[in-house]
C-alpha cells in the first residue's frame, strides 16, 4: 500500500489542496497516516497545504491545548541531524512507501505542532 491507495476517495494527483478540501474524517485520516503517534482529538486551527504533481509536499499544522501539547511532544522522537525536530512517518504501517522525507516542528508558545511531508 502507498499513499493514493489509503486516500482512494481523495484525488490527489496534479491537485493543490487545503484544510476546506478534506472533511473532518478525512483530516483525521491524514493525521493518522503521517504522525508516527495519535493526535489528540483536541486539536484544533488545523491548516492543511497540499500540492501534487510528480512529486508532492503536504504540510500539516494544527494547535493543541496545554497538557495535550506536552503529552503529544513527549511521544515523538527527536531527528538526530535537527536540533529541534522530530521524525515523521515515512513508512505506512504496512511497510508501504509514504514520503522520501518527513519531518514535525513545534513552537512551544502557540503550541503548534507542523509536520511537512514530500517527495522527490
Amino acid at each position: 500500500m502507498w499513499l493514493f491507495d489509503a486516500f482512494e476517495d481523495i484525488d490527489l494527483l496534479g491537485t493543490e489542496k487545503d484544510e476546506r478540501d478534506f472533511s473532518i474524517a478525512e483530516q483525521r485520516k491524514l493525521f493518522d497516516t503521517f504522525f508516527p503517534v495519535p493526535v489528540p482529538p483536541s486539536a484544533s486551527d488545523v491548516r492543511i497545504h497540499y500540492q501534487g504533481f510528480q512529486e508532492w509536499n503536504l504540510d500539516i499544522s494544527f494547535t493543541l491545548p496545554p497538557g495535550d501539547y506536552e503529552a503529544f511532544v513527549a511521544q515523538l522522537a527527536p531527528k538526530p541531524d535537527e536540533p529541534g525536530a522530530y521524525l515523521g512517518r515515512i513508512q505506512l504501517g504496512d511497510g508501504g512507501f509514504l514520503a522520501n522525507a518527513s519531518t514535525i516542528t513545534v513552537d512551544p508558545e502557540t503550541r503548534r505542532v507542523k509536520l511537512t511531508a514530500f517527495t522527490w
